[in-house]
């Protein structure tokens, strides 16, 4: 049986027990970690105590003043003291009972402000004595919320009529020029930007396409009038 073959080596065996063998240093701390440990608090020396100083009353020091030398005569005792108040006026009386309370919530004060204006309209209405209200003059006092034809022969204009036919005639063409119901339309739903910017560009163009194709077509109808 052979033998294993000898080998030479260099080992810090020796020097690694003695370092096991020593003490072992502290562990480290992280303060991030919360493994800081506070430091034992030193006794701090006390100061001695001041002594207390006697208390020392200042009044009791001070000398009193001395007392005022007495008047030479009665007559100079009665100038001495202060002239008594003067006796209250009728005036000042008056002024007390009958303050200006306006500002005042204490006394109650309502001003029936269209109590005013209907007792005046009122009294308006009977210097006129008018029973039609037609005839009454038109006072225009608000906007105008509705669209009115009025049946009439006489004084006829923009807002009356001679028959109801025509009354009804006239009401639709008002309807028609003012947008009645694209406006009504409009107010009933809400319309976002890009549609408004889109509806409107196309008002504008159908507005100028319908002057120009009137334009064209009058002046179409001129020139077959004059044998062209």
């Amino acid at each position: 049986m052979q033998r294993p073959s000898p080998a030479r080596c260099f080992t810090t065996t020796a020097m690694n027990l003695n370092e096991r063998r020593a003490p072992k240093p502290p562990p480290r701390i992280n303060p991030l970690i919360g493994g800081m440990r506070a430091k034992p608090l030193e006794p701090v020396a006390q100061e001695p105590a001041a002594p207390a100083r006697p208390n020392i009353n200042v009044q009791s020091t001070m000398t009193p003043p001395p007392p005022p030398p007495p008047p030479k005569s009665a007559s100079a005792a009665a100038t001495s003291l202060p002239p008594p108040p003067p006796p209250s006026s009728s005036s000042d009386t008056t002024s007390t009972a009958h303050t200006y309370s306006a500002t005042s919530k204490g006394v109650p004060f309502q001003l029936d402000v269209t109590g005013i204006l209907s007792s005046k309209a009122s009294d308006y209405g009977r210097s006129v004595q008018q029973d039609d209200p037609l005839t009454r003059p038109r006072v225009r006092a608000v906007a105008a919320t509705g669209r009115t034809i009025f049946v009439r022969n006489a004084n006829p204009g923009p807002n009356s009529a001679p028959t109801v036919r025509s009354a009804l005639a006239m009401l639709g063409r008002l309807v028609g020029s003012q947008h009645v119901k694209n406006k009504y339309y409009s107010q009933r739903f809400h319309e976002r930007k890009g549609l408004k910017r889109k509806r409107l560009a196309s008002e504008r163009w159908r507005s100028r396409f319908k002057v120009g194709f009137c334009a064209a077509y009058t002046r179409v109808h001129e020139l077959r009038k004059q044998g062209w």
